[in-house]
């Protein structure tokens, strides 16, 4: 088994001083095969054939270019999947702040009585804790009209 063509793919500097390459390293046989292996190459002594060919083929120019394009897709990336959190949470809220307007009205007081106003404040409530607040003042407005 002879070794025809070493390939290496998708090479990227692993450190910021840009003296080492993390890469794959294709290696075609006579027999038709390949095997890839995952490579860290490094050349502090200027004898590494692995490092010269890819410095003859990359260019440090194109390694640093890659690198920020790569920087740069990561971060549309991790804008959206920000943004797909926020949305997510947003959500959860939303339904969060619907489920305790639902118990709020399901307290008798508040389900039986007449002041429409209060329960339309409940209703337009952008908060949970604004929620709770306007439920418990008509609660209170509630029990008070009891006591007279």
């Amino acid at each position: 088994m002879t070794i025809i063509n070493r390939k290496y793919i998708n090479p990227r500097w692993v450190s910021d001083d840009r003296d080492q390459i993390e890469c794959i390293i294709r290696v075609e046989h006579d027999h038709g095969g390949f095997e890839d292996a995952r490579a860290l190459i490094s050349d502090p002594n200027n004898d590494n054939p692995d490092w010269a060919a890819i410095m003859d083929q990359f260019t440090k120019e194109k390694l640093d270019a890659d690198i920020e394009a790569a920087l740069v897709e990561h971060r549309k990336r991790e804008e959206k999947h920000q943004a797909e959190r926020k949305r997510g949470d947003d959500r959860r809220n939303q339904e969060g702040l619907f489920e305790v307007k639902l118990e709020i009205f399901q307290i008798e007081e508040i389900k039986n009585s007449k002041d429409r106003a209060s329960k339309a404040a409940i209703r337009k409530a952008k908060t949970k804790s604004e929620s709770i607040i306007r439920g418990s003042v008509l609660l209170m407005k509630e029990q008070a009209k009891k006591v007279e």
